[in-house]
């Protein structure tokens, strides 16, 4: 179950893990996921292994959710969650589910949840699920 918690409560705790994603991945995002929890645009949800972190947005005038960032300490996040964010999304409207990913190892998971790769050959690759 994904349990919403302010983003003030976590920050100290959670924020080291996304920078060190962050520099591992060479994908820079943390400023930008910081900015968003701290103004409310997006959405800080724990589990019981990991957390995420969810943007309500919207594309061609239409909802989508994206997963800015989700992290678990366990393995098989994506199968297990899946439902989960889409619970959300369809909660919201959402037309669909997005993300964007430098982690070339989700994408069997992705595509096993129903995932389509948006991108070819960037390094850096966009993912959306319609729902």
């Amino acid at each position: 179950m994904m349990y919403y918690k302010p983003w003030a409560d976590f920050k100290d705790r959670l924020f080291p893990i996304i920078q060190k994603t962050q520099s591992r991945n060479d994908h820079q995002f943390a400023d930008e996921i910081d900015d968003a929890l701290r103004t409310e645009r997006a959405f800080l949800f724990l589990v019981k292994d990991g957390f995420a972190v969810l943007l309500p947005k919207r594309r061609d005038g239409l909802p989508w959710l994206n997963v800015m960032f989700a992290f678990s300490w366990g393995g098989n996040a994506i199968d297990r969650y899946q439902s989960e964010v889409e619970l959300k999304a369809r909660q919201m409207g959402a037309r669909g589910v997005e993300l964007y990913t430098a982690v070339e190892g989700l994408e069997q998971a992705l595509l096993d949840n129903g995932y389509v790769k948006t991108t070819g050959e960037a390094r850096i690759q966009h993912w959306e699920k319609i729902l």
